[in-house]
């Protein structure tokens, strides 16, 4: 006896296998969107942002002050070290073992994680931007006054 299958979840599953094929070809040969410039990318925007917060520590110390966001900001960050650190093998040019290979697959099947943790980062922009801008207010309204 034959186990028929709706065609729709044929295709269906042709279509999500083609999309993470397309994403492992891309990790490992798309000019603009492979695996190490990728990792590369979120590796300068977290520099950027732990900079930002230990520039922004120092300034509100001066204030006895600290910026309610700081401490979810620093467990982002040190959540997107860690998955820098799970990928550095990817970036290492001198490495061209089976090991960078498969971790740029994995990379490539890991773009679920690499959205959440863009959209951590960017969630954390906004309030910080905001209590700085807040902060910049309060010493020009504190000091014309």
């Amino acid at each position: 006896m034959a186990l028929s299958v709706p065609i729709g979840t044929q295709v269906s599953e042709m279509m999500k296998a083609a999309k993470v094929c397309r994403s492992i070809y891309d990790a490992f040969f798309s000019q603009y969107d492979n695996a190490p410039g990728r990792l590369r990318e979120l590796g300068q925007l977290i520099n950027t942002y732990a900079e930002t917060l230990e520039e922004n520590e120092e300034i509100l110390k001066l204030r006895s002050r600290i910026h309610p966001g700081h401490k979810g900001l620093k467990q982002t960050l040190e959540e997107c070290t860690d998955f820098l650190i799970k990928y550095k093998i990817v970036c290492d040019e001198d490495s061209h073992g089976a090991k960078r290979i498969a971790m740029k697959a994995v990379y490539a099947l890991d773009q679920n994680h690499v959205a959440k943790l863009d959209r951590q980062l960017v969630r954390h922009a906004m309030p910080l931007a905001m209590y700085n801008s807040n902060l910049i207010l309060y010493g020009t309204v504190r000091n014309s006054g």
